[in-house]
């Protein structure tokens, strides 16, 4: 049974943690909020939102779980702050069926061996300034009646098997990339996709037949991939050239600038008050230390 089972006309909810509990939340044939609330160690699905509901949420953890979140029959799922991690069986962390609507801002959705985000049979998904990352498909549209839309808003796929799976649907990518993953994006159906304005890892494109200098995320399949972002959305994934050198060593033997195990420092001492150039410079002395030789 469910830790909670919402089937009033509405109700608002704050705070609340489910846990050791074989099912999560129930919300059905409600109107409802969500907030500051965490699921974990759950056995079954950790939150099912069903029966044309709506379900406003903000601040959502949800972790160490079986099954992740599924939304069906039409409902709306609308929440700003969630994670959705380490799903323990090969389940996938969010599904929507049916027509349903999830949008997502400040989302984290990864760590499943199955699929981060599943859509089937009109479901649709907008996600902004979200990661889907380490599953084994970033986002998969499995074929049914009506048409999947996805759309994406400086979101990254990345770190996945496969970072998305389409068949028919329509997405709408702005500032967005999928790149880090071994299979960047595949089409499965018999149709072209438009997977247009996405960054692939690369200025140059994905690696695809279509595009011989590509050294992007691969494709696979009947996609117009272009045009292509060029200019990485997400510079805080860049290699930074400013790190700092190592630091200096300020009395290293050898006069050099880095302290070196070989030679020892009794070899080193000893070479350094070796005769320099025959005691014939008299302008520094006879040592080799008082000349200030470099090896």
């Amino acid at each position: 049974r469910f830790g909670i089972d919402s089937n009033v006309a509405s109700s608002t909810l704050s705070h609340v943690r489910i846990f050791k509990s074989g099912q999560g939340l129930s919300v059905n044939y409600s109107m409802s909020t969500l907030d500051d609330s965490e699921f974990f160690d759950i056995h079954g699905d950790a939150l099912v939102i069903f029966e044309s509901s709506i379900l406003n949420a903000q601040n959502l953890s949800i972790h160490d779980i079986q099954k992740g979140v599924s939304v069906f029959n039409g409902s709306v799922f609308t929440v700003d702050g969630m994670q959705i991690k380490k799903i323990t069986s090969e389940s996938d962390a969010l599904e929507i069926f049916t027509g349903s609507v999830v949008t997502i801002t400040n989302g984290i959705i990864k760590e499943s061996d199955a699929t981060c985000v599943n859509l089937h049979s009109g479901g649709k998904i907008t996600l902004a300034d979200s990661i889907v990352e380490k599953c084994n498909v970033g986002i998969a549209e499995n074929a049914g009646i009506g048409p999947i839309r996805i759309t994406l808003n400086h979101t990254k796929i990345r770190d996945n098997a496969i970072g998305m799976t389409m068949i028919a649907g329509v997405l709408t990518s702005t500032n967005s990339g999928i790149f880090q993953n071994e299979s960047g994006f595949e089409n499965y159906g018999n149709q072209s996709i438009q997977v247009e304005n996405v960054w692939w890892g690369s200025a140059s494109g994905p690696s695809h037949a279509t595009n011989a200098s590509g050294t992007g995320n691969t494709i696979s399949g009947d996609v117009d991939f272009s045009p292509w972002l060029t200019v990485n959305p997400f510079p805080e994934d860049e290699p930074s050239d400013d790190d700092p050198p190592p630091p200096l060593v300020p009395s290293a033997p050898l006069y050099t600038q880095y302290q070196s195990p070989h030679p020892s420092l009794a070899e080193t001492a000893s070479w350094a008050n070796m005769t320099y150039a025959n005691g014939q410079n008299g302008s520094c002395g006879t040592t080799i230390a008082g000349c200030g030789c470099a090896l």
